[in-house]
């Protein structure tokens, strides 16, 4: 249920029932997918490495060759995903949950909100946002939890 794309000719796709698709070149392969949870984000940082997230805090990583189950520290399901290096993502989903990914392990983050999030884009390692049906707000680490636009 999500796309992300290096050029026009690379990039992957991934969706319900653990379905995963990468564009190389000119046409669309699904590819094999270690899961049957739904994924709902896919985002990365080059052509060797990539992450998707789903439902019962389902991570995948793409290591250039493989897509890999990797462990993290929630059940909960995961909406969105977004990878500024190999080194540096952010998933967020239901519940409030915020995971940082530090190159070597997802990590909860406190967050400012208990109601489901749906986006999430790192601008860069400290300048991170999200947004939900609580409002978009800033969660990078100079000033994190500062609510911007709170959902009337």
């Amino acid at each position: 249920m999500s796309v992300a794309m290096n050029s026009s000719s690379e990039g992957w796709a991934v969706g319900y029932l653990g379905t995963i698709v990468q564009r190389s070149g000119t046409s669309w392969q699904k590819v094999s997918s270690p899961t049957t949870a739904t994924l709902w984000a896919v985002s990365l940082s080059s052509a060797s490495d990539a992450w998707a997230a789903g439902d019962n805090g389902t991570m995948l990583h793409w290591d250039g060759s493989a897509w890999n189950v990797v462990s993290g520290p929630v059940i909960t399901t995961l909406r969105a995903i977004s990878m500024f290096s190999a080194s540096d993502g952010w998933a967020v989903g239901f519940s409030g949950v915020i995971l940082h990914w530090n190159g070597s392990a997802w990590k909860s983050v406190s967050s400012p909100v208990t109601t489901s999030l749906y986006a999430v884009k790192a601008v860069s390692p400290t300048d991170v946002w999200a947004a939900g049906s609580g409002g978009v707000f800033y969660v990078g680490t100079a000033a994190p939890g500062i609510l911007l636009a709170a959902q009337r």
